[in-house]
């Protein structure tokens, strides 16, 4: 199994100066959450793909199709959101995750 890490040039920055000793730098953006879900092609959702979307049109960062070999576990789609709060982040995952009965 391969693992991608992918880490912000600023903390690879900061991680520098923490090993030189150096002072923290003090951060200037606004802390996110970031929520990474995933679908089934063959499942029915209560909400389809373009209400949420629409919903979540400022909070949606990408749509990834998954390769085959992650999909059987992973989902088909997999969706990436940010958002500052955690309670949208987690009406966010009711709303990507609730099924029809």
């Amino acid at each position: 199994m391969f693992i991608t890490l992918l880490i912000p040039w600023t903390s690879i920055v900061a991680m520098q100066l923490i090993v030189a000793g150096e002072e923290f730098p003090v951060s200037d953006f606004e802390p996110q959450y970031c929520l990474a879900t995933s679908r089934r092609a063959n499942a029915h959702y209560v909400y389809s793909e373009e209400d949420l979307l629409a919903k979540y049109s400022q909070q949606f960062k990408v749509k990834k199709i998954m390769p085959a070999a992650f999909a059987e576990l992973q989902g088909d789609y997999l969706y990436m959101l940010t958002t500052p709060s955690r309670q949208e982040m987690e009406q966010m995952i009711a709303d990507f995750g609730q099924r029809q009965p």
